[in-house]
């Protein structure tokens, strides 16, 4: 009812709150959910987006057309449901260059740098939220969320070593999950590099429905970067009888850039085969060199950069800084707050010195307990979210 939104603080973390949550977030409310749950990390206001658009240069304009040509207006996997911004003199897409060349020029005087198709994640954030609000909100999500390690313009050699990093702890949650599909797609000559970026970068909306990207961008505010990779592994568990009845590459690949058109994932099989397959996250944690246990909703922050809280982003930096406190935020983004506590791993979470990373089931299962959630209530479009007063919708 009305007490979600008004106490967010103290509701945000409640089991019923996180099941509605997962259920998905009606689209009238997704404005004000959204809004709370990604924040504002670089503290710079919705009045932002008017001062940095009223000095966006001529060339932030046209950096702005050039990206949104590649990304979106001339793009084979562009969404169809998106010819909304692409229409002639349609209001969303003059929203939307106006948020990218302020982006734009955000990024000219230090901002965080726009990562590959960052179009289509301000043409979602405009789907339900105006764009001054949309600025912030996108500010933060490539200044805190994983997304800047895949940046476009302004690479570092940290973001290309952790995008190298995702990419080798996939193999190996491919490996031990789909090693048939893993197999299949080599011999086609197809790696991960062809899709995984896309499909992360755009968190998966340049692969499937816009209602099915939409619950995962829910999902993902929810429970933050593992989310992601459950997805792609749901997704591939999903595509396999489609993808190893091909022979030809060109084919293979077109199925994983139009999952949806092609593979005939949704919505439904796709979150039933998130449920049904829940034990596997004990196990990615591990392929990903997990601290445990995971900060989580109920634990007062939710990470949203793996990287910061792997094992070896600590032997990286010679275990002498607490990284989770930089991309496992708390709730609602106050930095007078002190961090998450480190923790430490607990005892018996190796195997041995040759499998480093590997998670003794028993320890994983109890540390990720609280990320699984049952389908058990009824669906989020009953009026439990409904009734909550919430911004109206563009």
């Amino acid at each position: 009812p009305n007490e979600i939104l008004p106490n967010w603080e103290e509701q945000r973390q409640s089991e019923r709150t996180l099941m509605l949550w997962w259920e998905g977030i009606p689209s009238a409310s997704r404005s004000s959910v959204w809004s709370l749950a990604i924040g504002d990390s670089l503290s710079v206001g919705r009045e932002a987006f008017t001062r940095y658009l009223s000095d966006a240069t001529r060339t932030d304009y046209e950096r702005a057309h050039e990206r949104l040509d590649r990304e979106l207006y001339n793009a084979d996997d562009a969404p169809p449901e998106f010819n909304m911004f692409t229409a002639a003199e349609s209001p969303l897409g003059d929203a939307l260059v106006q948020l990218m060349a302020a982006l734009l020029c955000f990024e000219r005087q230090g901002g965080p740098a726009l990562s590959d198709r960052a179009s289509l994640l301000c043409t979602m954030l405009l789907l339900f939220l105006d764009v001054a609000d949309a600025f912030p909100c996108m500010a933060t999500l490539l200044h805190a969320h994983f997304f800047t390690h895949f940046l476009g313009g302004r690479q570092s050699f940290s973001g290309v070593a952790q995008r190298e990093w995702r990419m080798h702890c996939a193999d190996k949650l491919l490996r031990r999950e789909l090693p048939d599909l893993l197999e299949h797609l080599t011999n086609l000559g197809i790696n991960l590099t062809h899709f995984l970026p896309d499909w992360l970068c755009t968190l998966f909306m340049c692969t499937l429905p816009l209602d099915t990207a939409a619950r995962i961008w829910d999902c993902y505010l929810r429970d933050g970067e593992q989310f992601v990779w459950r997805v792609v592994l749901e997704l591939l568990r999903l595509l396999s009888p489609v993808l190893l009845a091909l022979s030809e590459q060109p084919r293979a690949l077109d199925v994983l850039y139009r999952a949806s058109s092609l593979g005939g994932v949704h919505e439904k099989p796709l979150f039933h085969s998130l449920t049904s397959n829940s034990a596997a996250v004990a196990g990615m944690l591990g392929d990903f060199g997990q601290k445990l246990p995971m900060p989580t909703a109920e634990s007062g922050g939710v990470c949203y950069d793996l990287w910061r809280n792997a094992e070896e982003a600590d032997d990286e930096a010679g275990g002498k800084s607490d990284r989770r406190s930089h991309v496992c935020l708390d709730h609602a983004n106050d930095h007078s707050q002190p961090p998450p506590p480190q923790h430490a791993p607990p005892p018996q979470t190796r195997t041995n010195a040759s499998n480093a990373h590997t998670l003794a089931p028993a320890t994983a299962m109890t540390a990720v307990t609280s990320i699984i959630r049952p389908l058990s209530l009824p669906r989020s479009d009953s009026d439990e979210f409904i009734r909550v007063p919430c911004l109206p919708m563009r």
